[in-house]
């Protein structure tokens, strides 16, 4: 449609206003109007440039009616085509006008639920005994759990009876913590028994105290290490088509203009990066960008830290809460860009101090290069560590070597040896693909108190064909005492969980040799077994079996060989777990768990992340172990064993628990009492086809049918029902049905009309 109009334009002294269909950049907009001038030339009003997110600066506008329009030609490299036997407007606005877009690789984190207060407690047992000797001896590990909102209580808690010790029977208390998660900010608060961080200067150190520390398993799906970002631009929609290193990683679609794809998660070390972007018309631009990644730096800006106070931790495994003298921990690391992440460390006792910094540092030909330097004073004096690295990693090869070195009188906390005197590690590896992978280390030692060592070493492996795969070593022991010893390993797989491998080994401790076939134990209910013969400085035969079922795991080893005769092992491991007034023996729960609830249905399926966990209870409960904490775990229903006379619900939650918790998951479903009748009126009229039910208790409206036929569905023993049709209202007294139907079948019920 064309409307022309003559002094009123100021664009030109004859402007016409076009009904047109209009396209932009190949995206259908629909109908709009614009304006042509008598030159042929297009103006579009704000809005248009506001809905299509043309960057700015704009030209100058032109006034028309009251309203700004603006020159599609005045936009630098924009085009504009009437077709005018359909009325379509194509209009191309280069990528450079559009807005930049971002677009996110990493995945969406979940909450954390915390529901209510449980309780479990993992175990593991064993009996053994020796053949030579003909006492049995016991012994076991426990990890009980009390959590709820204010976090978890663990501990570790270590039993043996070894009836041939003077000691026999003895109960430790390895660990007893007190942990509150914040997944929020990613730290955790513990008390009593903690590890402190190892540091790049240090080590990790057992105290008994309170530490405050950073979390990053409390937001799994953050990608902690610089990814790199990738930029392009397309003039039209296009899917995008990510591949990292020529295999497809994922794919995404884009709006024209410029746009960023951030955090793209890749593999560690050197790659190519290609981004293939396809219009609707098929046709491809190619993006290619190389990049280096290294899982050693910290992303800008984000910082991991530690700070820790408390006793030494004394006899561990052999006393009950034993400490010792006051200690202190503190690290921080910091990423103070993509490519630098700083450290500072520091740790004392009564008698000892000790504070070091280190950096890592991404180069970007591609490698990462560390440095560290530390100093302690004690009572042996005052000491140094200086260490230098460097580290590359490409798609078929790479590099590592790193040199350190201590003064004489440098110690670390919690530490009885001294440090080395010089320390080098090196190692270069190729990947020949079909023809398998080489790799060299050497790794040298010299101490003060004691000579130096150097162990050089030479390890290859390769697929031989199949699913049968090789691997050897050569290493050599360059020390007081020299050692040169060799192996071959050669292993094959036969699918269905079964595999065999053989094994020959040599050193001057003598010569060996093994083989064994086994089954690996499925995830679900199952068993696995395995058959051994070997022999070193004497012959031995092997065999066991394992096998597992929802309440647990159970074992069966036994070995003999000439000269100890014959030793066997049984043991069991599983949980035993309470919450929401369940309380279930099941297979280890590790880190979280699930009581699942299905209204009150026996025998309804569960799956966790589509693999069958059990069927509900008599009350209509079924327990699911091995959660990932922090995690989306999708749990289902199976919907063919819910009745047919059951309202269902969503039949799958996702839901992810805090470490070391539980939490419980309902699914909406209620069993409902079902009729269908011929309503009619006193004198025997059906009602008329259209006519609406309602349950007052629960507002659900039903249709009536024809003939008068209504089907109900939740129905109890007192619901008042209404049936409403062209201005008439009728009551009706629905009769509850016995028996166990599905579907009752009621006949002919009278709805009486009411009056006003």
């Amino acid at each position: 449609m064309v409307l022309s109009f003559g002094s009123a334009a100021t664009p030109a002294d004859s402007t016409h206003v076009l009904i047109v269909d209009l396209y932009v950049n190949h995206q259908r907009m629909g109908e709009t109007f614009v304006l042509q001038d008598e030159s042929g030339r297009f103006y579009v009003d704000e809005s248009a440039l506001l809905h299509w997110e043309i960057s700015r600066p704009w030209p100058e506008p032109q006034q028309f009616s009251g309203v700004s329009y603006y020159g599609v030609h005045e936009f630098a490299g924009a085009t504009a085509q009437l077709i005018s036997r359909t009325m379509e407007l194509r209009i191309f606005m280069p990528a450079s006008l559009m807005p930049l877009r971002r677009m996110s690789m990493q995945n969406v984190d979940v909450d954390a639920q915390v529901e209510g207060y449980g309780a479990f407690m993992d175990y593991d047992l064993n009996w053994l005994n020796q053949g030579s000797i003909s006492e049995t001896s016991s012994y076991g590990l426990f990890r009980p759990v009390l959590f709820g909102p204010f976090g978890n209580i663990s501990a570790n808690v270590a039993y043996r009876d070894l009836s041939s010790s003077a000691d026999a029977r003895r109960l430790s208390v390895l660990e007893l913590t007190y942990t509150r998660d914040d997944p929020e900010r990613m730290r955790s608060l513990r008390v009593g028994d903690v590890y402190t961080t190892a540091p790049e200067m240090g080590r990790s150190l057992r105290i008994g105290g309170v530490q405050l520390a950073t979390n990053f398993a409390t937001r799994p799906t953050l990608i902690t290490y610089p990814l790199p970002d990738f930029y392009g631009e397309t003039a039209v929609p296009s899917a995008l088509d990510i591949y990292i290193n020529g295999r497809l990683s994922r794919s995404e679609d884009v709006q024209p203009g410029s746009f960023v794809l951030d955090n793209v998660p890749v593999m560690n070390g050197a790659g190519q990066m290609q981004v293939v972007a396809t219009d609707a018309l098929g046709r491809q631009q190619v993006f290619t960008q190389d990049f280096y990644l290294s899982t050693e730096l910290l992303m800008q800006g984000l910082s991991d830290y530690s700070f820790t106070l408390g006793a030494l931790r004394e006899n561990f495994g052999l006393g009950n809460f034993r400490y010792g003298k006051l200690a202190g921990s503190a690290t921080w690391r910091h990423g103070l860009s993509d490519n630098l992440t700083v450290e500072g460390h520091g740790e004392f006792t009564e008698d000892l101090a000790m504070i070091g910094s280190a950096m890592q540092y991404g180069i970007k030909a591609g490698g990462t290069v560390s440095t560290g330097l530390g100093f302690s004073d004690s009572d042996a004096g005052t000491g140094v560590r200086l260490q230098l690295g460097f580290r590359r990693l490409t798609g078929s090869m790479h590099y590592n070597i790193g040199v350190s070195g201590s003064t004489e009188d440098f110690s670390l906390v919690g530490s009885q040896q001294s440090q080395p005197k010089l320390q080098v590690v090196s190692s270069i590896g190729k990947n020949f693909y079909e023809n398998g992978s080489l790799q060299l280390s050497v790794v040298h030692q010299g101490f003060y108190e004691k000579p130096e060592r150097t162990i050089w070493s030479v390890d290859y492996s390769k697929r031989i064909f199949g699913s049968l795969s090789m691997s050897s070593y050569i290493s050599y022991l360059d020390a007081q005492e020299r050692d040169l010893s060799a192996g071959f390993r050669f292993f094959v797989s036969f699918g269905n969980n079964k595999s065999a491998s053989a094994n020959i080994s040599t050193s001057r401790n003598g010569t060996g040799a093994n083989a064994m076939i086994q089954r690996s134990m499925p995830m679900t209910s199952g068993y696995g077994y395995h058959l051994g013969i070997g022999k070193s400085d004497n012959s031995f035969v092997e065999a066991g079996g394992v096998a597992q079922n929802e309440y647990g795991v159970y074992s069966v080893d036994v070995r003999s060989n000439e000269y100890s005769g014959t030793a066997w092992q049984v043991g069991t491991r599983g949980s035993i777990a309470y919450m929401a007034g369940m309380t279930r023996a099941s297979r280890q729960v590790e880190d979280a768990f699930a009581v699942v609830s299905v209204g009150s249905l026996e025998g309804v399926r569960v799956y966790s992340e589509n693999i069958e966990i059990g069927r509900t209870n008599e009350s209509g409960k079924v327990f699911v172990p091995g959660l990932r904490p922090y995690l989306s775990n999708r749990l289902r229903i199976e919907v063919d064993d819910i009745p047919l006379n059951a309202r269902i619900g969503e039949t799958s939650v996702d839901t992810a628990p805090f470490y070391k918790s539980g939490v419980v998951v309902n699914f909406d479903v209620q069993v409902t009492t079902n009729v269908v009748f011929r309503a009619v009126l006193p004198d025997g009229t059906p009602l008329p086809e259209g006519a609406v039910a309602i349950i007052y208790h629960t507002g659900e409206k039903f249709p009536v049918g024809m003939d008068g036929k209504l089907f109900l569905q939740g129905i109890d023993r007192s619901s008042e029902i209404e049936i409403r049709w062209s201005g008439s209202v009728c009551d009706i007294d629905v009769p509850y049905p016995s028996g166990s139907a599905v579907i009752a079948k009621l006949g002919d019920i009278v709805c009486e009309p009411r009056k006003d």
